[in-house]
């Protein structure tokens, strides 16, 4: 375990940009994530709670199925970032 003064460089600096890369390319499964949260919860008021929140659950499940969309195109880009390089 190594400590670093405040202002000082770090000792390995490609360990520091493999972490930003490693945290850049997890971005995508957060879209994912929510994506297929927010259609969960969409189905549940849709099929559950019929006779009140039946309109929102439809909405829950659209916006989730952008944020899926979202997160993929975004895995989708990575990729090819990733065999350019």
């Amino acid at each position: 375990m190594s400590t670093t003064l405040i202002g000082s460089k770090p000792k390995d600096i490609r360990g520091v940009k493999n972490n930003l890369k490693m945290k850049k390319r997890e971005e995508y499964r957060k879209y994912i994530y929510m994506g297929i949260v927010v259609i969960s919860l969409g189905i549940v008021f849709s099929t559950t709670l019929k006779d009140n929140v039946e309109p929102l659950g439809n909405v829950l499940v659209a916006v989730g199925g952008l944020l899926f969309i979202v997160g993929m195109s975004k895995k989708k880009k990575e990729e090819k970032e990733r065999d350019n390089n």
